[in-house]
């Protein structure tokens, strides 16, 4: 599939009907007050298949298919995942007897369905909604203290398998459809989007699509997204580690913070990239990811809200970067604590060393330091200071723009505007 042939969404829909908070990008999607990944106990997932089919797939086909992408998240050696089939739904799933199935709490099933021709995706997000959601999935019940999950959900839209392939009915191969099914279960699990591969995805060149994270918001290349990135192994591990992930890889912590070093900033998406292999080692992380208001087990402590973790680094040297979150990734396509997210209020910019600062100079946006980390090693305290843009020339009462005749049409640069009262 080449880059945004049909742009295509994965909607990972918060459908929860105990749990219901934002997403937090490059790791879990939910957390409680203390900040802490509410994810399956023991890191057992059970999942129940649809009786029916699935576009042109039939049962059997569709479900050995979905068993194999479950399989996915199981292989990976860094993590406890083990995903498992725990039987068919009781009946096949429509859209007539979907409610008796979908969202519902505490009748032991994490219903996957299978919508045979989209009707159930247009009766949740509305008509038309079929066209461009291939499918949306997320935790389903569970408690916030203990952060545990006790059932998920996840639908998956056969329209996109039905044989036809047209402007408003897009067709996807089966090849395809696995990484939209990969894709999901990360959200099952309790996964949010990545944007590792961000620039890639843009650029109309599928050469390099493998620099894109499966969680990636947008289906780009269903064979490259098919196969987890580094990115994708790392978020699953962090939230179910087993042993050898501390022992055998490095972590790089720290903070954004805005000019005067002190002001946590959350929502900047920051990057630990590989010097000799900047896009398929590369690991992502939203500052600020496990920082939440409201749900229970809080107030979170005021150190999250800038934080971000960067862990599963293979030893070597790496640059650390800071970027806006893409405007376009809000809602079910959300990366990070933020929807709609918030501008960096400044350049996309390095951790610079010694020179890191609020300023350019000392702090040239485009110079860079690169960090050098060991297996088994936490590097902490790699503190970015955002390079904010000067406030507009108008921000005080006492410089207004003056409007000395209409009409008028005026435009001002605001990145650097303060924030508050």
């Amino acid at each position: 599939m080449t880059a945004f042939r049909r742009l295509l969404a994965c909607v990972a829909g918060v459908l929860a009907t105990v749990l219901a908070v934002p997403a937090y990008a490059g790791g879990p999607n939910i957390v409680n007050g203390a900040g802490q990944p509410v994810a399956w106990p023991g890191g057992v997932a059970p999942f129940n298949p649809d009786r029916g089919g699935l576009g042109t797939m039939s049962n059997g086909t569709a479900t050995a298919r979905l068993v194999s992408d479950a399989q996915v998240w199981t292989d990976v050696s860094t993590s406890t995942v083990v995903m498992s089939n725990a039987g068919q739904l009781p009946v096949d799933v429509n859209v007539n007897n979907y409610p008796t199935y979908f969202g519902i709490c505490g009748d032991g099933l994490s219903p996957v369905i299978y919508d045979n021709d989209g009707s159930i995706t247009d009766d949740v997000y509305g008509i038309g909604a079929r066209d461009h959601i291939i499918g949306f999935a997320a935790i389903n019940c569970g408690t916030y203290v203990p952060p545990e999950v006790t059932e998920g959900l996840a639908v998956l839209n056969g329209r996109f398998l039905d044989g036809v392939d047209n402007a408003t009915n897009p067709e996807l191969t089966a090849d395809e459809f696995d990484a939209v099914m990969i894709h999901e279960f990360g959200h099952y699990l309790g996964l949010d989007h990545s944007q590792v591969g961000l620039a890639q995805a843009f650029d109309g060149n599928p050469s390099n699509d493998a620099a894109l994270a499966t969680m990636f918001p947008i289906l780009v290349n269903g064979t490259a997204m098919g196969t987890l990135h580094l990115d994708d192994v790392v978020a699953i591990s962090a939230i179910y580690p087993a042993p050898s992930f501390a022992t055998s890889f490095a972590t790089v912590t720290g903070s954004v913070f805005l000019a005067d070093g002190t002001t946590p900033f959350q929502g900047a998406n920051v990057v630990a990239r590989l010097l000799t292999d900047p896009f398929e080692t590369a690991v992502s992380q939203v500052s600020g990811a496990r920082y939440a208001i409201g749900p229970a087990g809080g107030p979170p402590p005021p150190a999250l809200r800038g934080l971000y973790e960067l862990a599963g680094l293979p030893a070597g040297d790496y640059t650390i970067e800071i970027e806006s979150v893409h405007p376009n990734f809000v809602g079910g396509s959300a990366v990070g604590p933020l929807s709609p997210p918030i501008a960096v209020p400044g350049p996309a910019e390095f951790w610079n060393g010694a020179n890191e600062a609020g300023t350019d100079p000392p702090d040239v946006t485009a110079d860079v330091e690169s960090v050098t980390v060991s297996v088994g090693v936490v590097t902490s305290g790699i503190d970015v200071l955002v390079n904010e843009y000067p406030p507009p020339a108008n921000d005080e009462c006492v410089g207004p723009t003056e409007v000395a005749a209409t009409p008028i049409n005026d435009t001002i640069h605001a990145a650097g505007a303060p924030r508050g009262a």
